[in-house]
Order: structure tokens, then C-alpha cells, then sequence
């Protein structure tokens, strides 16, 4: 059996530990707090209009000009190889967005396919979801937004 001592030598560490983590934590949360409000007062004093707003009809990948909406975004989470990092492309083409979930769609092999991570509302429901192809891939390039729902 442990002696007193020792159980208490062993929370004495675990609390000396979680204290430094939990401090680490505040520490890059204070940081994240100042960053916020510097980004803030930057745009509270930028007076260009097009500095609040997005949409530029220039797809970031093909510097094509597009004319639909369209926006990736992927989170990485803590402990992962790009831990905590994120990436959002705003201006995206309908057409790279359509191969970009080709390819997400090609990379399952449990049975699930992206209609089951599809963030559902009245206009996007999963069972209305097109599975992507080169055919839609085509029509996108093409701005063809016609048969875009299934008609059951």
C-alpha cells in the first residue's frame, strides 16, 4: 500500500502540472483575445468598402472569373499533423468545388459517401443531394445550373 507521503508527492505534481497547462491555456487564449480585437479595430478604421465584403468574382484557385458562390473550409484539431490549423478559400469557382468533393467523395471506403456530412436545411437535404461526376463537374464549368435536384 502507498504511504500518505507519496500520494500526496504524487497531487502535488499532478496540480503543479495541470496549473502550468491550464496557465499555457489562459496565456494563448489572452493571445488569441488581443489579435481579435487588433483585427477589429483594423477593420472598424478601414473605410474601403470592398473591405467588408467577401465576395470577389475571382475563383482564388484559377483566378477565373466566377459567377457563383462558393466557399471550402477544412479544420485540422489539436494533436493532429497540422494541429490547430485551418484553411478557408472564400472564392472559389462552382467548378473546383464540385472536384473538390469528387475527390472527398473518392476517398470512402466504409460505404459512406458526402451526403452523409451534408449540413441539411430545407434546400439541402441529404436525399436531394447529386453525388459529384464529370458530368457535373462539366455543367458547373459551364454555369448549366439546370437538373440541379433530383426529380423523384
Amino acid at each position: 500500500m502507498e504511504s500518505v507521503e507519496s500520494r500526496v508527492s504524487y497531487l502535488e505534481k499532478l496540480v503543479r502540472t495541470q496549473t502550468d497547462r491550464i496557465e499555457m491555456l489562459a496565456n494563448l487564449v489572452d493571445g488569441l483575445i488581443e489579435g481579435f480585437e487588433e483585427a477589429t479595430e483594423e477593420e472598424e478604421s478601414s473605410s474601403c468598402p470592398e473591405h467588408f465584403l467577401d465576395f470577389k468574382p475571382i475563383c482564388d484557385f484559377t483566378d477565373q472569373r466566377k459567377i457563383d458562390d462558393c466557399g471550402v473550409q477544412i479544420d485540422f484539431g489539436y494533436g493532429s499533423n497540422r494541429d490547430l490549423q485551418a484553411f478557408e478559400f472564400n472564392n472559389v469557382s462552382d467548378e473546383v468545388g464540385e472536384r473538390i468533393l469528387k475527390f472527398i467523395n473518392e476517398q470512402f471506403t466504409n460505404g459512406k459517401d458526402i451526403s452523409d456530412f451534408v449540413r441539411e436545411h430545407p434546400l439541402s437535404m441529404k436525399e436531394h443531394i447529386r453525388m459529384p461526376t464529370d458530368e457535373t463537374i462539366e455543367k458547373a464549368k459551364n454555369h448549366d445550373q439546370s437538373d440541379n435536384f433530383d426529380e423523384e
